[in-house]
């Protein structure tokens, strides 16, 4: 009985260790190494189970794995690209960057330039996008055709979209929305929803995405059309509707491992939630590695879990997050110069075109000498015309960052950087014909600081700047992006807020009050309260008037012993909290 109990156990271990030599030998076989046209499909259609495999025939070193190093390298970024918690490739991103040239297959140039343009924006090193984007623009996309072309086209939107070039990204995708390929079609509806020529556009985009092609594609791309319609629900005021299409977009990213959708949408949720749904998005967000969102995205949660910390009185925090905030967007602030430098860089690119073309005729004049007279004298004209149109191009440029560079000094107020009166005074007037023509309401609100005479009398002008410049840092970190504070006069503040209720001013005045109490003048903190006026805007009343009336509940707040909000009867609580 004893040998008989032996034998048995060890034919079920045999059993048992051949069954999974048998299982790993089976997924190995189906785990066959891809080409190069398989992988550029895969990632070009986001079909990320496909690419998957690649890594699972990497895992058996079979031999028979031939798959090129530049294709295991690509796709490595790219799955990364799509799901953080994969290790970094950054010695991938090094290699095939090393390894880079224009006597490549163009799609397979085109595919690895992008990619590396792409993780090139994630990790801040947007010298390096930007050069390899015009390396797309400029070197690739003529010379390409048929779906490659679309799916290139695409790619460069994609990153043109990222860093505010929406002019490019509708050029380019607009005649993309009719492509017979559903992934194409669908990829460019998706960015182009961002960024809409018009309201015909808007419709003809949420067609496609509304569309029953969408089924076919692959369920990363499904996942983003949800996420993108969610969106769109909530601007059209339908809250349960909008909910469903982020649980669809969570479920899809999930079920295929793409963090950055799952991402996408706590971003989202966190922005323009309720307030349930904004600080579960914000923990998880919190909740995420340091790597995992761009500087603009660490940015926003930086500031919300300031305001977060403002709320709960916790001062320490709330000072750690400001001074974070004010390192991001140092980071975000440089990025934006570099894209506008790029647009530069643009138009210079296009005068040396001109150029070569006129040193391209001067040639072509020298074979045609003995010819004609006539002749002659046409192609000199011609030469002398591009000449003309290369100068009047280059000095356009010049022409195009004097007049920028002084635009941004006769609209900015110099102690505080902050637009000054005039330059604020126009953003109300331009608010109100919005509100005239779509009726969204906007609320001026003019603000001044309390006993400000004092604090210069007491502590000198330096102080008093100190306390002007602090006042004017933290009021922008708590506004919106679309919101926009002057410098009204002396230490008198406008805000102008569009798409706003008179009821949401109370929030914004009990944080700044919270932002600004203390101000360290460098020997000591200074206790600082303020008063503001604020009215919400009618189709009757013009900007001057408006700000009139929010002058004359300033100083209503002033009479009232300060420290507080002052609107029109009955339109807001304006009684602060007492500590």
């Amino acid at each position: 009985m004893l040998v008989n109990a032996v034998i048995t156990s060890c034919l079920c271990v045999v059993t048992l260790l051949f069954s999974a030599g048998l299982s790993a030998q089976t997924r190995c076989e189906h785990a066959l190494p891809l080409s190069e046209i398989t992988v550029n499909r895969a990632i070009n259609e986001h079909d990320i189970p496909l690419l998957q495999e690649s890594i699972s025939a990497r895992a058996c070193d079979d031999p028979a794995n031939t798959t090129p190093s530049q294709l295991n390298d690509a796709i490595d970024i790219y799955l990364y690209l799509q799901d953080f918690s994969r290790p970094d490739p950054v010695a991938s991103a090094e290699r095939l960057l090393s390894q880079l040239s224009l006597n490549q297959n163009l799609d397979q140039l085109a595919l690895y330039t992008q990619l590396l343009a792409q993780y090139s924006l994630h990790t801040d090193d947007v010298k390096q996008a930007l050069a390899l984007t015009h390396l797309l623009t400029s070197e690739i996309l003529p010379n390409m055709s048929g779906e490659s072309l679309a799916f290139a086209q695409i790619a460069v939107a994609d990153i043109h979209a990222k860093i505010g070039f929406f002019q490019s990204v509708r050029d380019l995708l607009t005649p993309l929305l009719n492509h017979s390929v559903p992934a194409i079609a669908i990829q460019s509806a998706i960015n182009l929803w961002h960024a809409p020529r018009d309201e015909t556009q808007l419709s003809d985009v949420l067609s496609v995405l509304r569309s029953n092609t969408v089924q076919s594609v692959s369920l990363p791309l499904q996942a983003r059309v949800a996420l993108v319609l969610g969106k769109q629900a909530e601007e059209d005021n339908q809250p349960q509707l909008a909910a469903a299409y982020f649980t669809q977009a969570q479920n899809l990213a999930k079920q295929v491992g793409q963090t950055t959708l799952q991402t996408a949408v706590w971003l989202y949720q966190a922005q323009h939630g309720s307030d349930n749904s904004s600080e579960a998005a914000i923990q998880q967000l919190n909740a995420l590695p340091e790597g995992m969102l761009s500087s603009a995205d660490k940015l926003s949660l930086t500031t919300m879990n300031a305001n977060r910390a403002q709320a709960r009185n916790d001062w320490q925090a709330s000072t750690g997050y400001y001074e974070k905030a004010q390192t991001l967007n140092q980071v975000v602030t440089r990025n934006k110069a570099l894209a506008r430098e790029y647009a530069s860089f643009q138009l210079i690119e296009q005068a040396k075109a001109l150029e070569a073309a006129r040193q391209e005729s001067e040639l072509q004049s020298l074979k045609v000498e003995k010819q004609s007279q006539q002749q002659l004298i046409y192609l000199l004209a011609l030469v002398c015309s591009l000449l003309c149109l290369a100068m009047v191009i280059l000095l356009f440029v010049r022409k195009y960052k004097d007049a920028k560079r002084f635009e941004h000094l006769a609209n900015t107020d110099g102690l505080t950087q902050v637009l000054n009166r005039r330059a604020v005074q126009d953003y109300a007037g331009q608010v109100r014909k919005e509100f005239l023509h779509n009726n969204k309401p906007f609320v001026l609100a003019l603000a001044d600081i309390d006993h400000f005479k004092s604090v210069n009398d007491t502590y000198g002008h330096d102080a008093g700047d100190i306390v002007l410049t602090t006042f004017a840092e933290r009021a922008k970190l708590l506004i919106r992006q679309h919101d926009a504070v002057g410098r009204w006069g002396g230490e008198e503040w406008l805000f102008v807020l569009p798409a706003t209720e008179i009821s949401a001013v109370q929030g914004l005045f009990e944080r700044l009050r919270k932002a600004v109490a203390e101000v360290d003048i460098g020997t000591q903190t200074l206790n600082i309260t303020f008063s503001m006026g604020a009215v919400q805007a009618n189709r009757q009343t013009e900007v001057i008037t408006l700000i009139n009336q929010a002058d004359e509940l300033l100083y209503k707040a002033k009479r009232n012993g300060r420290d507080q909000l002052c609107v029109p009867n009955g339109q807001a609580d304006t009684t602060p909290d007492v500590p």
